[in-house]
């Protein structure tokens, strides 16, 4: 049984009513093997429950919402070349890495994406990604349209001023890239 359905026949059911329903939480995981029958007989209450497994559905607004969504990933020339001179075992794990990014977004937090602080740019972050002891950083940020700009990456052990340098590049190139929009 398709859950609009489901969700269709609870709302006809209880048109005129206009309140809050509480239904058991533990049948709503096997509601689309129940037949209509036995889901018109499922247990709907109008009073409050304080137990923890019930939950309290209006139904006149309840919609369910699957969004599976995929961010664009762009890279700059900057980032495309330095990803070149990279080993193998460092490629597929930075790889592994914008994948992960790719799949979740400006949702992605620690431990794989970390905010920058001290630039300009207000949304500036760093893909944190180690390969055989090597903690290497990809700065990025989200543009205007959400999609992911990999500004620049870099090994973080090879200089003490890597995040300075490297927050001066971003910006450079955040510019460059907002220029060509």
């Amino acid at each position: 049984m398709h859950p609009q359905t489901t969700c269709q026949s609870l709302t006809s059911r209880y048109r005129d009513s206009g309140s809050a329903y509480v239904v058991k939480a533990s049948s709503l995981y096997d509601i689309s093997e129940k037949s209509v029958k036995e889901r018109a007989s499922m247990p709907v209450r109008t009073k409050k429950s304080r137990e923890r497994d019930y939950l309290i559905l209006d139904i006149h607004y309840l919609h369910v919402i699957l969004l599976l969504e995929a961010y664009e990933i762009k890279r700059t020339e900057e980032m495309v070349l330095w990803l070149k001179d990279l080993d193998n075992d460092a490629k597929k794990d930075i790889l592994v890495s914008i994948e992960i990014l790719k799949e979740f977004g400006p949702r992605l937090g620690r431990p794989h994406v970390d905010t920058i602080t001290g630039s300009k740019i207000k949304n500036l972050k760093e893909l944190r990604v180690n390969s055989k002891n090597r903690p290497f950083r990809i700065f990025f940020v989200f543009d205007p349209k959400r999609n992911a700009i990999l500004l620049i990456g870099g090994n973080k052990a090879t200089s003490k001023k890597f995040y300075p340098n490297m927050i001066k590049k971003s910006e450079e190139l955040y510019s460059e890239y907002l220029g060509d929009l």
